[in-house]
């Protein structure tokens, strides 16, 4: 993979680590992990392909022997990155600062902690590759989405599938970055809607912060992909399969594994809120934790497997939420328990927008119950 950096403009630039921290930081009431499974779920929810169950495998990977690191290293193109990430912590020095990034010298020699996340039973990063106009920017109704712009490009676009979906790839992707110690994500998709003969697309971003390279003034900004083109596209096809099989990642080969996998490199773990568990059983808690319903409902999977193998599902840490589940079946069946309050059903109107709706207000509803649980029940 090759990476495309930009010149700083001679008045400044934004900072683009610091974007990324924005959605953790900015939330105190629930812990940096949390935010960082509800905000992957809830994406790849929201990209879910019509009538299919969505399932999600958090996979923790430590590469310890020193071929298949450099192999890894080499596909990420981290002989380029490397010296960015040391000249935007030199930046930060320099400032009196503490670093933002992990030192590269000791990243390269330590073993690799990676996080990939594969997703199935979505559309993956399916569109266009680039916006070459100001009528493309809107997205017209029963248009396929911007999926691949809108995870590996844009930061704030929201390409909704219908209404009750979050935004998707919107602010919230912005966890991914932060969880790795030099903020860089790698992308690979097996795309539902093929484009322009296009099936598998592989793609990078980085968001380090400004700095000096042989005294040229850059963005922390940057794209990875093919700049054979003279721009930095994905990586398609068979070139983007290969890249997959040197990331360690599966290759999608049959029709129906399209889906998007999230490669996370020198992962770091957000913080939790129960010290002492490991990364992949608490990936599990708070998936089930926020994602119940879905998980009852039989349209989310989510499991979760530590380096060494161990796996553990959302499905089998159901049990603290019981008297929660059984009231949501009741109030769904229609037929309430003896300790039930009766539900009441609240209506609402959708306002018409933002883009790309453009469909009148739409109206829904919301039901709520509530029922008595003993302690001793809890």
């Amino acid at each position: 993979m090759d990476w495309e950096f930009f010149e700083r403009p001679t008045a400044g630039d934004g900072y683009a680590a610091a974007q990324s921290r924005i959605i953790i930081e900015g939330d105190h009431s629930i812990s940096p992990f949390e935010i960082f499974v509800r905000e992957v779920l809830q994406n790849s929810l929201d990209a879910s392909r019509e009538g299919q169950k969505v399932r999600v495998r958090f996979r923790i990977r430590t590469i310890s022997l020193p071929g298949p690191r450099g192999l890894f290293l080499d596909a990420i193109g981290w002989s380029k990155l490397k010296e960015r990430v040391a000249a935007a912590n030199r930046v930060r020095k320099n400032r009196l600062e503490p670093p933002e990034f992990g030192d590269p010298a000791i990243l390269e020699k330590d073993p690799l902690r990676v996080l990939e996340i594969v997703e199935s039973g979505t559309i993956g990063l399916v569109g266009p590759e680039a916006v070459l106009n100001e009528n493309d920017e809107r997205r017209l109704p029963n248009e396929t989405p911007k999926a691949y712009i809108a995870l590996t490009r844009d930061d704030a676009r929201r390409e909704k599938q219908g209404l009750g979906s979050g935004g998707t790839y919107g602010l919230g992707k912005a966890v991914l970055w932060a969880a790795s110690e030099i903020q860089t994500v790698v992308f690979f998709s097996r795309l539902s809607v093929p484009h322009s003969g296009t099936v598998h697309r592989a793609a990078g971003q980085a968001r380090l912060g400004s700095h000096f390279l042989n005294n040229k003034p850059f963005r922390g900004l940057c794209y990875g992909g093919d700049r054979r083109d003279g721009w930095c596209r994905p990586v398609r096809d068979e070139a983007a399969r290969t890249l997959a099989t040197r990331l360690g990642a599966d290759t999608r080969p049959s029709d129906g594994d399209s889906g998007t996998t999230i490669i996370i490199p020198f992962w770091a773990a957000p913080e939790g809120d129960q010290p002492g568990i490991l990364d992949h059983a608490l990936i599990a808690r708070y998936a089930a934790r926020y994602f119940w319903p879905a998980i009852v409902d039989d349209s989310l999977e989510v499991t979760a497997t530590s380096s060494d193998g161990n796996d553990v599902s959302a499905a089998d840490l159901l049990s603290h939420y019981e008297p929660f589940i059984q009231l949501y079946k009741r109030t769904n069946s229609g037929v309430p328990g003896l300790k039930d309050v009766a539900p009441e059903k609240i209506d609402f109107t959708v306002p018409k927008g933002p883009p790309p709706r453009t469909e009148g207000p739409t109206k829904t509803f919301a039901r709520v119950a509530m029922t008595f649980v003993a302690e001793a029940e809890v």
